[in-house]
């Protein structure tokens, strides 16, 4: 099967043969068709297709230059709230029952207000309600109020002695955040004789 190049290459052979064969005088393009009714038809939707397309580009960026007329800025999307344990280097850090874990959070605030901060007063921190689950097991850990312009908040948590071992998430149940996966997993109860 030939390839590429070669398809290529042939072609490239047989456009040269042809051009060579009427002495160089073979236009290098077509000549311009004639205007036919299909033609002018296609032509024209494409004008409409530019045309509005500018329009609505226009339209976006008036109204996202010039706030409170219209109907406001382009929306854009705000970060979602999130739960995190730092210093963890893996992507499933892996915690013990009965364990203390200090954990931070950011973007823990009442609105989103990412498109123009003088169409409205600044979002303001919220608390984090923070849940433990495992299956369809929910163990409420507590609550923490975020702090800042980013509703950012570090705290520290305690795994339930009585936790099930295995795949686990943390979350913010109110306002939802997105997921910290862990590892819940049995303390190592061995020790080394001295």
């Amino acid at each position: 099967m030939p390839t590429i190049e070669d398809r290529l290459r042939h072609t490239g052979e047989v456009w040269r043969d042809h051009v060579d064969a009427d002495g160089g005088r073979q236009p290098l393009r077509p000549r311009h068709a004639p205007a036919t009714p299909r033609r002018l038809a296609l032509a024209a939707a494409a004008a409409v297709v530019v045309v509005g397309g500018g329009a609505v580009a226009g339209f976006a960026i008036h109204n996202a230059s010039h706030p409170g007329q219209g109907h406001g800025g382009i929306a854009a999307s705000c970060a979602a709230p999130q739960v995190l344990l730092p210093g963890s280097k893996t992507n499933l850090p892996v915690v013990h029952p009965g364990e203390t874990v200090t954990v931070t959070g950011r973007y823990f605030l009442d609105t989103c207000n990412d498109t123009n901060p003088s169409l409205g007063p600044a979002p303001k921190p919220v608390a984090a309600h923070l849940v433990l689950r495992h299956g369809t097991r929910t163990v409420r850990l507590g609550s923490v109020q975020s702090h800042g312009e980013l509703g950012t908040f570090r705290t520290t948590i305690r795994i339930p002695t009585d936790f099930p071992t295995g795949r686990a998430t943390l979350v913010s149940q109110d306002p939802p955040s997105s997921a910290l996966k862990l590892t819940v997993k049995a303390p190592d109860n061995t020790t080394t004789a001295e």
